[in-house]
């Protein structure tokens, strides 16, 4: 009977694999714990838990990952590189995220949405301050200094209100830290940016943040008869955000936190061509501009207890103020001057590994809006818009899970 001989080099190279296997998964162990990833925490549900306790559908942008895409200006920019959200348009009708097939922008566009005063499909908040129609439409949210994108898919009602059956985008901005912290970005052109923080004294901290970026409109516009008038067809925003943190070391568990956002954003209503596309050029008559600007206070109060409680409160107001331009100026100028107030107060209990967890809270908000439109005369507008919430989540994880 012949068996079949096995080369000598091939028990060698055994022999050596399996000396150098104990050595190998040492190294192997090593490199795991290196890789370790830090946990995600979410917040954009009225508590901190991790993306493996969230059962939303729900896509988060970090720090890192937002530093890592570079050439993104705003918030919007970093939202379309998520799976299943577009934005179809820049401003005007399409100028809201779509997601999930669902157009945030609401039922109405353009004038319609005006005289009918639409709201949003979508929750948009900015460290706590809900965006309206016209912020998300036609305004422009700095990506400077942002802290974390949460984008979540479909409705979120029961956390976010009414208006947000084609989910949320919930963005937060970074804290104070009271170590000293500084960065500057520039570029050729017209983009800058600023941020500085670190501790003013053994209590308090601080933050500030500066974007600004402009560009000109792309469009020659042909036509003659072109009225330019009051309006500014050229891009422009800046933003300016200062936050003051308190920790008193004498009240344990307890924080302060001051906010304060000044926010402006100047655009044309379209940057449209007429054919031939190629050459950018525009027969159009006019082109209408919008400016807004918004400045926004929070005062964020939390205390933790110590045994599983935790106390939040956020109380914010909103001075807005919106002008869309046109020339001939009663061919359709409006000014809108908004004043929002709103108050969140929650309670937390527990953390997701604890047997029981959940969230309860009041939300309440006070919108005054003066309108002013001049279309072949002026007719006033004045809008009152009141909302009132309660919420409450718990959560009971069975023995073993």
């Amino acid at each position: 009977m012949n068996g079949r001989k096995t080369p000598a080099w091939v028990g060698a190279a055994a022999l050596l694999a399996l000396a150098i296997a104990p050595a190998l998964t040492q190294d192997g162990q090593g490199a795991t714990e290196m890789m370790r990833l830090d946990e995600i925490v979410l917040t954009g549900e009225k508590r901190a838990r991790s993306v493996k306790h969230t059962a939303s559908s729900v896509a988060i942008l970090t720090a890192r990952d937002l530093e890592e895409n570079g050439g993104q200006d705003s918030i919007a920019d970093a939202a379309t590189g998520i799976a299943n959200v577009t934005y179809v348009a820049s401003g005007g009708q399409g100028g809201a995220p779509t997601i999930r097939g669902q157009d945030s922008e609401g039922p109405h566009s353009g004038a319609v949405a005006f005289f009918g005063g639409t709201a949003p499909r979508l929750a948009f908040t900015l460290d706590g301050h809900s965006l309206g129609y016209n912020e998300i439409v036609w305004g422009s949210q700095a990506l400077w200094d942002v802290e974390s994108i949460e984008v979540f898919h479909g409705p979120q009602t029961a956390t976010q209100g009414a208006n947000s059956i084609a989910g949320a985008i919930i963005a937060r901005t970074k804290d104070p830290i009271f170590q000293p912290q500084g960065a500057a970005q520039m570029e050729y052109g017209s983009h800058s940016r600023l941020m500085a923080s670190g501790s003013l004294s053994e209590d308090l901290a601080g933050r500030i943040a500066v974007d600004y970026w402009a560009r000109d409109n792309c469009i020659d516009y042909t036509n003659p008869a072109f009225a330019v008038g009051s309006t500014d067809r050229d891009h422009e925003s800046h933003t300016i955000r200062a936050k003051l943190l308190w920790q008193p070391q004498e009240i344990p568990g307890f924080q302060g936190k001051l906010t304060f956002l000044h926010g402006m954003t100047n655009r044309p209503n379209w940057e449209a061509v007429t054919e031939p596309y190629e050459d950018l050029e525009s027969a159009t008559a006019s082109n209408p501009s919008w400016r807004l600007r918004t400045n926004t206070t929070i005062l964020d109060l939390s205390h933790d207890f110590g045994n599983g409680w935790t106390l939040f409160n956020q109380l914010q107001y909103s001075d807005i103020r919106i002008k869309r331009s046109t020339e001939p100026v009663n061919s359709g100028t409006v000014v809108l001057d908004q004043d929002v107030t709103s108050n969140e107060t929650r309670v937390t209990f527990g953390t997701p590994e604890d047997r029981i967890s959940g969230v309860t809270g009041l939300f309440v908000s006070h919108t005054d809006s003066d309108e002013l439109l001049d279309y072949r005369g002026t007719t006033p507008y004045d809008d009152r818009k009141d909302s009132l919430g309660l919420f409450a989540e718990a959560t009971w994880r069975t023995a073993g899970t």
